[in-house]
């Protein structure tokens, strides 16, 4: 059993570089993903790392600073096309639930 067996995952940035890496780690481990990025080619590292490590995969083409594409990426994880329903991706999206109630992200400046 790998370490992260029935674990639920949203890795951001997973087309290339540092979020592809924590996404290869996952799979490598056995955990199921939604993988999120602006670049289309999220979809590449998906196909990749299903191909290596037979990992369930969602991708979705979206902006992190888009609070709105977060809830929907999240929402993806967790609803009926996840590639298994299961309290780890039902926690999934609960933890993404407490950013609905920012205004403004702690430590963002809005002014110019």
């Amino acid at each position: 059993m790998a370490k992260l067996d029935g674990k639920a995952a949203l890795i951001t940035g997973a087309a290339a570089g540092l979020g592809e890496g924590i996404a290869t780690a996952y799979a490598k481990y056995g955990a199921k993903m939604v993988l999120v990025d602006l670049d289309p080619r999220v979809e590449e590292t998906a196909q990749r790392l299903r191909k290596e490590y037979g990992s369930q995969i969602i991708t979705v083409v979206a902006n992190v600073a888009d609070r709105a594409q977060m809830d929907e990426a999240a929402k993806k994880g967790a609803g009926p096309s996840a590639p298994s329903t299961s309290p780890a991706a039902t926690r999934a999206s609960a933890a993404w639930s407490p950013l609905r109630r920012w205004t403004t992200p702690p430590g963002i400046s809005t002014s110019t």
